[in-house]
């Protein structure tokens, strides 16, 4: 990207957080002042895309500066019962990612800060600890690890060691951490788009696609993995906001959807049930006119209600970028336009899709061919 996005993303990230940081401890006459700002802004920002906070919290949970341990902000979220931890890097030249040096010593950070090694940390950061402290003393509670930088290079290999080893220690019994990267391009697409964790607007193509017009309008076809990254990338958790289970963090389902991306990616959409999401209104672009190969939608105040776990799990993944790019799925998204307004519509469809057609192990005894055997033989 050119200089001149550069210069978009920062006015827009001071605008949105510029009045919410604390710039303190930065002289006047700083001659780093400006980059010290626009880096803090760009750490607000990292929270509050990832999460349903207001650009007034993001910019409270920052605590960049002196002895920040590499990292920058923290913030725990009730509503999705996530503690959010961000580290940002403000590169004003473009090309490249934050050093391996930068990414080791944000995950000696986040070591410290699960381990309780408060006095590695600066005042800022200590007075996020009973917030922290709540976070990961809750069952339930997930950990989201956000490293937002302004280089258009995606993280090296040897930068994305140091995250896996990380993950890899911190889920060793389950998935309770994630790791979400968001370079220059994908800061860029969701300032245009409209920051997330309020309403959601996804943009997709739908190859083959075909349309429902009763009893509520609504369109079906395949999508790529690539796009279904990318709606994980800009929105994170907020797009299950009415999804009754959310991310279930790392089950046997989701281990083998990952393993399906990674060595059987052509298949995928031969193996996956697909995702479903409704929306207030979904519209077809013009573009490519009724033909069926390929078209443009847009879904308006979207939500995935089945499929999470599918969806966070493509986001999430972590392998060779050459198997995402194969992947294909089912899609089905369902407007609620012409909803009828005695009956909430959207609450019973997410309701019935997570509890219609359950399959439990034994269910799988059917296709046992030992069991064939049996059943024909009596």
């Amino acid at each position: 990207m050119s200089t001149l996005h550069l210069n978009q993303i920062s006015r827009k990230l001071k605008e949105l957080f510029g009045d919410h940081i604390s710039t303190d401890d930065i002289g006047d006459n700083d001659p780093q002042r400006d980059q010290k700002i626009i880096s803090r802004c760009l750490a607000a920002f990292g929270i509050y895309s990832q999460s349903s906070c207001t650009e007034a919290e993001a910019g409270a949970s920052v605590v960049d500066g002196g002895d920040d341990n590499g990292i920058d902000a923290i913030h725990f979220s009730p509503l999705s019962k996530t503690l959010y931890v961000v580290q940002s890097k403000w590169m004003k030249d473009g090309p490249g990612e934050p050093s391996v040096g930068d990414i080791g010593k944000f995950c000696d950070g986040v070591r410290d800060l699960i381990n309780a090694e408060w006095d590695r940390f600066n005042a800022k950061a200590q007075a996020k600890r009973t917030e922290v402290e709540t976070a990961l003393e809750s069952f339930d509670a997930k950990v989201c690890l956000v490293l937002v930088y302004t280089g258009t290079s995606h993280l090296a290999k040897h930068g994305m060691v140091r995250i896996n080893d990380l993950l890899s220690s911190l889920n060793d019994t389950s998935e309770v951490v994630s790791f979400v990267p968001l370079n220059q391009a994908a800061v860029y697409r969701v300032l245009s788009s409209g920051v997330s964790g309020k309403s959601i607007d996804l943009d997709f193509g739908l190859a083959n696609w075909g349309k429902v017009e009763e009893p509520l309008e609504a369109y079906y076809g395949t999508i790529t993995g690539e796009e279904v990254a990318l709606w994980w990338q800009k929105n994170g958790d907020n797009l299950f906001e009415r999804n009754l289970r959310g991310v279930l963090g790392k089950t046997e389902v989701n281990q083998e959807v990952s393993a399906t991306i990674e060595n059987r990616p052509d298949d995928f959409w031969l193996f996956n049930n697909g995702v479903t999401v409704v929306a207030s209104r979904v519209t077809k672009s013009l573009a490519g006119g009724s033909n069926r190969e390929l078209g443009t939608f847009k879904a308006e105040h979207a939500s995935v209600v089945n499929g999470a776990q599918t969806v966070s799990t493509i986001g999430k993944f972590s392998g060779a970028a050459d198997s995402l790019k194969k992947v294909r799925l089912p899609l089905r998204v369902i407007s609620l336009e012409k909803a009828p307004t005695n009956e909430d519509y959207g609450a019973l469809i997410t309701r019935t899709n997570n509890t219609q057609n359950r399959i439990e192990g034994r269910d799988f005894v059917t296709q046992d061919p030992e069991q064939t055997r049996l059943r024909e033989e009596l």
